[in-house]
């Protein structure tokens, strides 16, 4: 989620040119998917060692929790504090690339890490 956090500030940074409600539109956008991914990660992998119904039952629940704290975080910048919406999505959309690269960061360092044990 750090690369989350910083990806969308960089973004709200770059925004800040247009202004401060456009800045704090992408930050709002950016860190309603980083909550989202949290809140994910807790309800999904928070449970320990569970029979298969139940994990496959939290995963689920972390999903949909996932989206309706973003879409909440989203609807709440844009309906309530009027913010600029294409800085939102970019926002937004800036939290959801970086959270793939750092998945993708993660998995291509297990790989080195398994080929040089070998």
């Amino acid at each position: 989620m750090a690369i989350e956090v910083a990806a969308v500030g960089a973004v709200a940074a770059v925004f800040l040119v247009q202004g401060w409600r456009s800045a704090a539109g992408a930050a709002a956008g950016g860190l309603a998917m980083v909550a989202g991914h949290a809140l994910a990660a807790a309800v999904s992998f928070g449970g320990g060692i569970q029979p298969a119904r139940l994990v496959f039952a939290r995963l689920l629940l972390g999903v949909m929790g996932k989206w309706l704290a973003t879409i909440g975080g989203v609807a709440l910048a844009l309906e309530v504090w009027r913010l600029p919406p294409l800085p939102v999505v970019v926002g937004l959309v800036a939290g959801v690339l970086a959270y793939l690269m750092g998945l993708n960061l993660r998995h291509a360092s297990r790989q080195q890490a398994t080929r040089q044990q070998d």
